[in-house]
């Protein structure tokens, strides 16, 4: 062998025991101190998540003084009045865009002489709300960007489904399928599908009909200040703090959120009926004071149970209790009393200053700013870590039979907030709006 050769073996050679050497000496470097060039983020749509547990302040949405959830979307009035349409919807960055509604017809630069909106109220389908001037005004969140259909056909945010259906209105609430407005001398009017009586009203002789009715007063009332709507039930208050109810607020169709209802539009009460629990299915016409009350100031429902706050600012409710939405634990009860009944007082919270009904969970707010809640957790919209109960009888899941969700009867702190001055609970979704005009989420995002 060469003398070259034999150097050339020699390098190769130790080249290889130092390698060895240093793989039998581990550990390799950590990976974080080797410098390297940062790669580009690229955020996937799918990567968004499915539900935010904690609250989440929404971009580019200021100065708002307003807020209701009507079906999945967000609505918020700013201090100019003007309305603006939100969904969590998966996208580039994971927070969606705040669109504009406009109460007109055109795309474009902003109208002048467009509607104001003065309130939104919380609805299980279409947008609902009243303008500055008492109109009753309806849209559709989800065509808020269709292309106009009268002139211009560039894409933009316009409304042509607007329907001011009375003046000089100072309430107003819809379910899927009936509405309720109150006007300035007290008056409730109703509307929409009478299944179970939830319009209030007879026919032209006296009959009760099932039929779908166009507007018309409900007689027997005393002077109405506010009127909420559920599934298939109506209430109102009075100015001496009264509740009244019709309608019917035990049809079963409304337990697991809505899992096990009928196609929209499908009457649900029938003479003499009563449900696989033993619950009244029948319809109720007449409107009945709600027994077992104090003096009550406020009152908000979304689908089948009722919150409602006293003058001296404890709340109270009745209906469906699942998943101890009502302040009860169900696992504790028989399915048969499940539903309740009569008011109860909802214990564990200070004085409060608004309540918000959603599907199965609630949403409370104190006088100091701090937001409470029961119920399901299942997306987090109790913003809370809540203890884990298994019974799926009792709190079945909205999104497959079988399973189970957290849920919580006691009511729990949101943490993570800024002082807030209005809330809303949705389906499954909850928000916020705090002192500064921002607006804060959690639960279901998409």
């Amino acid at each position: 062998m060469s003398l070259n050769a034999k150097l050339r073996w020699s390098v190769f050679t130790l080249v290889i025991i130092t390698g060895l050497g240093l793989y039998a000496a581990g550990p390799w470097p950590n990976t974080k101190d080797v410098q390297r060039a940062p790669l580009p983020q690229q955020i996937s749509v799918a990567s968004c998540p499915r539900e935010r547990t904690e609250p989440w302040k929404v971009p580019a949405l200021e100065h708002i003084v307003s807020i209701a959830y009507q079906g999945g979307w967000l609505v918020a009035i700013d201090s100019e009045g003007r309305t603006w349409s939100y969904l969590a919807q998966p996208s580039e960055g994971c927070a969606g865009a705040p669109q504009r509604v406009y109460m007109g017809r055109h795309a474009g630069d902003e109208d002048p002489s467009s509607t104001r909106m003065h309130k939104i109220a919380s609805s299980a389908s279409e947008a609902i709300g009243l303008s500055n001037d008492g109109r009753v005004v309806r849209w559709y969140n989800d065509r808020v960007n269709d292309a106009c259909p009268h002139g211009s056909r560039q894409p933009g945010t316009c409304q042509d489904r607007i329907a001011d259906v009375r003046r000089d209105m100072t309430d107003v609430s819809r379910s899927h399928e009936h509405l309720l407005a109150v006007d300035r001398e007290g008056a409730v009017w109703s509307e929409g599908m009478n299944d179970c009586g939830q319009l209030g009203r007879f026919d032209g002789q006296g009959q009760f009909s099932p039929e779908s009715r166009g507007y018309g007063r409900v007689p027997g009332l005393p002077k109405i200040t506010a009127v909420a709507t559920g599934s298939r039930y109506s209430a109102a208050l009075d100015e001496e703090g009264r509740v009244w109810g019709w309608g019917n607020l035990s049809t079963s169709w409304a337990l697991a959120g809505g899992i096990y209802h009928a196609e929209p539009m499908a009457p649900l009460c029938r003479p003499a009926g009563r449900s696989a629990m033993g619950l009244d299915e029948t319809p109720h016409v007449l409107p009945m004071q709600v027994t077992g009350l104090p003096p009550v100031r406020l009152i908000d429902m979304f689908q089948n149970f009722v919150l409602a706050i006293d003058r001296d600012g404890h709340p109270w409710a009745w209906g469906y209790d699942e998943c101890g939405v009502t302040g009860r634990d169900p696992k504790a009860l028989a399915a048969q009393v499940t539903f309740q009944r009569q008011p109860q007082r909802i214990e564990g919270m200070p004085s409060l200053l608004a309540v918000s009904a959603g599907v199965r969970h609630a949403l409370f707010l104190d006088k100091n700013g701090v937001v409470w809640a029961t119920g399901n957790d299942g997306a987090g919209q109790l913003g809370a870590m809540v203890p884990r109960h298994t019974d799926p009888r009792q709190c079945a899941s909205s999104e497959e039979l079988g399973a189970d969700e957290n849920y919580s009867e006691v009511p729990v702190k949101v943490p993570s907030l800024p002082p807030i001055v209005g809330i809303a609970a949705g389906r499954d979704r909850s928000a916020a709006l705090d002192r500064d005009g921002h607006v804060w989420i959690w639960g279901r995002n998409r």
